[in-house]
């Protein structure tokens, strides 16, 4: 279990470089919350990585387990965290509930970031895992202006690039006006674990889900970048199993996961050791 001191820092702070995980709020948004680290590495050049959790919340783990690299490469690292009282649906990016929407609030911590921390956030690499994969690649659909790659991991099920089928399944009736082609210059590198291919209670399962995108989240995977290739997303876009690695970020983490995302980022290989 990765054990880290945190600090809650105001809007008017001096310093804007910080190894260490902090935990942020933004001022008149008491729902809008993130972890955050600008490595002192960061060059300015580096694309912020913003890494997404799923409904285990579980945003600082993602944010330790892929730290030691940032800091060897210069990247800044935003972790937002969607409590389940104000988002209990942030997968599906919008809710039909009043109160805050998670990709509005997204958008808010990335201009506080650019704002308080001197670092460009006008164009971001997402990372999602499960939940979060759901909520990265729908961010994506809907604001693709502003991400150079997205990487979902093992998502429950997909928006599928379908304009015959209603939002969030598909395209039609979607909350913003999507433009196809941006979506389309959108690197994506899909993955999901060679064994999560079991049912669970987690799974959103129904006649048609199952029948559109498959009954496991590797046969959803697949058909869904499947779905992609053939409307002619970016060309360095990918598809990767992940061997023995079961629904579980700590899985997927163990096998490789994160020198595997810095590696399809563009970044050199690091040795950063383990957060144990």
């Amino acid at each position: 279990m990765t054990t880290v001191r945190l600090s809650v820092v105001p809007a008017n702070r001096d310093g804007k470089v910080f190894d260490n995980p902090k935990f942020f709020r933004l001022p008149g948004a008491p729902d809008a919350m993130f972890y955050a680290i600008v490595p002192s590495t960061y060059s300015g050049q580096q694309t912020p990585l913003v890494l997404v959790h799923g409904i285990s919340r579980n945003a600082i783990e993602l944010l330790c387990r892929f730290a030691p690299a940032a800091r060897l490469l210069g990247i800044p690292l935003i972790a937002p965290y969607f409590p389940t009282a104000s988002y209990d649906q942030y997968q599906q990016v919008r809710s039909r509930k009043s109160g805050p929407q998670s990709d509005l609030t997204l958008l808010a911590i990335l201009d506080y970031v650019s704002v308080q921390f001197g670092v460009p956030a006008d164009r971001i690499d997402i990372f999602g895992f499960s939940g979060g994969a759901q909520f990265a690649h729908r961010f994506t659909f809907l604001h693709p202006e502003k991400v150079r790659t997205c990487i979902p991991v093992s998502a429950g099920w997909y928006t599928m690039p379908d304009p015959a089928k209603r939002w969030p399944y598909g395209l039609a009736g979607a909350p913003e006006a999507l433009s196809s082609a941006a979506i389309r210059a959108v690197t994506f590198h899909v993955m999901v674990g060679r064994r999560d291919s079991l049912d669970d209670a987690a799974l959103r399962r129904s006649p048609g889900l199952d029948r559109s995108q498959g009954t496991n989240r590797l046969a959803r995977a697949r058909n869904w970048f499947r779905a992609m290739q053939s409307w002619d997303v970016n060309a360095e876009s990918s598809f990767t199993v992940l061997p023995r690695t079961r629904h579980s970020f700590e899985s997927a983490h163990r096998r490789g996961l994160g020198p595997l995302v810095f590696n399809l980022l563009g970044y050199p290989a690091t040795d950063s050791g383990e957060e144990n």
